[in-house]
C-alpha cells in the first residue's frame, strides 16, 4: 500500500479532482483512454476510491506486462516509468540500449534513453516517498 500511496502522492497529492494539463484525471491521474479501459466512465473518474482501483488494476497490467524481469526492484522501476508515460516510450529506451549492446532489464542503464526528463526523474521521487511511507509504517508498528 505505501507505494501506491507514494504514486498517489506524487500524481494528485491525494487530490480525487485534480486535472493534468495532459488529460489525465483524478488521484491516480489516469489518462481517459486508461481509466476507460479499467472500468471508469466520464463521472466515476473523479471518484476517488473508483479511480484509485482503475489505477491499482492499470499497475497490475503493468507488473504483468514488465513480469519478465525478476528483480522486483528493478520491474519496479520499469512499472513506474510506464505508469508516467506509458509502457510503449519505456520499451523503447530498452530497444535502444539493447541495440547498443546495454543491459536492459537495468532502469539505470534505461533511464538515460527515456525522452522524457520528467518520466527519468519520476521513478526516484515515487521510490522516495515510498521509502518515508515504508518508514513511518514501522515508526508506527513499533509504537504499537
Amino acid at each position: 500500500w505505501q507505494l501506491l500511496a507514494a504514486v498517489a502522492w506524487e500524481e494528485s497529492h491525494f487530490n480525487p479532482r485534480a486535472h493534468s494539463q495532459a488529460g489525465a484525471c483524478g488521484v491516480m491521474q489516469l489518462m481517459p483512454q486508461t481509466a476507460y479501459r479499467f472500468g471508469l466512465n466520464d463521472s466515476t473518474m473523479w471518484v476517488g476510491e473508483e479511480n484509485i482501483r482503475a489505477g491499482v488494476e492499470y499497475i497490475k497490467f503493468l507488473q504483468d506486462k514488465w513480469s519478465f524481469i525478476t528483480n522486483r526492484q528493478e520491474q519496479t522501476k520499469f512499472v513506474l516509468a510506464s505508469y508516467n508515460v506509458g509502457p510503449g516510450s519505456i520499451f523503447q529506451a530498452r530497444r535502444e540500449v539493447r541495440e547498443a549492446g546495454g543491459n536492459s532489464y537495468s532502469w539505470t542503464t534505461v533511464s538515460p534513453h527515456v525522452a522524457s526528463s520528467y518520466a527519468r526523474n519520476y521513478v526516484p521521487r515515487v521510490l522516495k516517498t515510498y521509502r518515508k511511507y515504508l518508514n513511518m509504517s514501522q515508526n508506527c508498528d513499533s509504537i504499537k
